[in-house]
């Protein structure tokens, strides 16, 4: 019977497990700032289209980029200008900027020019004047705001109607983001937007980033009035940019570090800088054998080749770039690192990668360590002459391999003398075995900072002398004695005050 059963049943299996998963659009309120603003927040809303949201783009009748609609729906509202007042004002602040590149901050807000921001900051005005148009969003039932804070409009709107707030910006205007946020902005190491300093600052240039802050201090709030005045008219009291910009939920910065500079960030900043690049083209198969890849990699004019040199393809490279080699690897295979950087290796006293023996070998162990470094040579062929074949066709010279890996001027070498064990080095070998690590604690002081004492561990034929703070030497002892180690006869402290 139960066969039966299972195979009536089998059908139903089949479909449950061929069926897509369940996925839920959401319904998405879209409030834009006109001009290049636009060109990447489109992208992005094309995107959330693409895959299946409900779209909804409330923007202002006179614009210039705006009224260009898709597959989506729009809702306009009338403005106090028109657009030859927009392009009238527009030109009047771009001669501006272009008669005073190096300006203050008071004159750059202060200006007669700024009035063109006026007609950016009023239009907000008229969107809730338009009773329609703030019914129709009020009874949509919106599931987020996403928005452009320059004109300040939208986080209105998501305050205004009690919705989450998504800002998709390049950097607010001010100190509106770290105030808002509550992220910590060192004035010593973070510059202001638009100082154009970079995160290694001069005296001078440290000087002049504290008094550019305070210059947004005193005179950001007259260049966001006009905002300010509109929302304080909408929600009957008085708003401040700080109630404005703290309801955001998530911000979306388009920025990196790779551009700008490490700085403190806060959970809700995620960093979405490359949605600004040009899509690139997926790499070629073989790198070498792309003529156009290589005559854009000379004509790059870089400075120095970081690579993993466990295939040669970045060496090969650097020595057709004729470019300064950075290595960074954990160890090749036999320890070709010693024959590639002639380092001293007397199998007596270093084992061989792999071999898993410590530097205290037994003189079976020393046997297999000095067999193993008689493979490496045959293993290097078998791994690389193909790679030397390539070499000769790509640099039409003769070439030796290891000849080519020891022009390299760096290796990072990801282990340290700590985990392993103190072995011979070239000058050009740095150690950076504590990238691997998990960045942890600093120790607790345990006792007082001068309470030292000396602690003998006598084994046959040997004694070991460690300095540890007196609080750790009698467990330290204690340790090796309950493990009864054979030989570990006695064990002497001495305290030192």
């Amino acid at each position: 019977m139960a066969p039966v059963v299972l195979t009536r049943f089998l059908p139903l299996c089949v479909c449950l497990l061929l069926s897509p998963g369940f996925a839920e659009a959401g319904k998405l309120l879209v409030v834009p700032m006109d001009g290049s603003h636009w060109f990447t927040m489109r992208s992005v809303v094309e995107k959330l289209i693409h895959r299946g949201h409900e779209v909804v783009l409330v923007t202002p009748e006179v614009s210039w980029q705006l009224t260009n609609s898709f597959n989506m729906t729009v809702k306009t509202y009338s403005t106090t200008y028109t657009l030859e007042d927009l392009n009238r004002e527009f030109q009047i602040f771009s001669d501006f900027q272009w008669k005073a590149r190096q300006m203050s901050m008071f004159s750059m807000l202060m200006s007669e020019s700024t009035k063109f921001f006026d007609y950016f900051f009023s239009h907000c005005g008229s969107l809730f004047n338009d009773t329609k148009l703030v019914k129709y969003i009020e009874e949509s039932s919106f599931d987020a705001v996403f928005l452009d804070p320059f004109d300040m409009c939208g986080l209105i709107v998501a305050k205004y109607f009690s919705l989450p707030a998504v800002v998709f910006t390049r950097g607010p205007f001010c100190h509106h983001l770290e105030e808002s946020t509550q992220c910590p902005m060192p004035l010593s190491y973070v510059p202001r937007e638009l100082s154009a300093f970079s995160d290694v600052m001069t005296f001078g240039e440290r000087l002049r980033n504290h008094i550019w802050h305070l210059e947004e201090r005193l005179f950001c709030h007259y260049f966001v009035k006009r905002a300010l005045e509109i929302a304080s008219e909408i929600f009957q009291t008085k708003v401040t940019a700080y109630d404005l910009y703290s309801q955001a939920s998530v911000w979306l910065l388009r920025t990196d570090f790779v551009l700008d500079y490490p700085k403190p960030v806060m959970p809700n900043m995620i960093f979405i800088g490359g949605i600004n690049c040009h899509e690139g083209k997926p790499l070629p198969k073989s790198l070498l054998r792309d003529a156009a890849t290589l005559s854009f990699l000379r004509e790059a004019k870089f400075d120095a080749l970081f690579t993993d040199p466990a295939l040669p393809c970045g060496v090969i490279l650097a020595e057709y770039l004729g470019l300064p080699s950075v290595y960074l690897f954990r160890g090749f295979p036999c320890s070709l690192e010693n024959t590639f950087t002639r380092t001293p290796s007397p199998t007596s006293y270093v084992p061989r990668y792999y071999t898993a023996f410590s530097d205290r070998m037994t003189f079976p162990q020393r046997v297999a360590n000095f067999l193993t470094r008689i493979l490496e040579n045959i293993l290097l062929d078998l791994l690389y002459t193909k790679y030397e074949d390539l070499a000769r066709d790509i640099l039409k010279i003769e070439v030796d391999l290891p000849a080519l890996y020891r022009k390299a001027d760096i290796w990072l070498m990801r282990y340290d003398f700590v985990f392993e064990f103190p072995r011979p080095v070239m000058p050009n070998m740095v150690f950076i075995g504590g990238t691997n690590c998990k960045k942890v604690g600093v120790l607790s002081q345990v006792g007082g900072l001068l309470s030292f004492g000396w602690t003998a561990l006598v084994f046959p034929g040997q004694t070991w002398f460690l300095q540890a703070p007196f609080s750790s030497c009698v467990w330290l002892l204690r340790g090796l004695l309950e493990e009864g180690r054979p030989g570990c006869w006695r064990g002497l402290w001495e305290v030192r005050g």
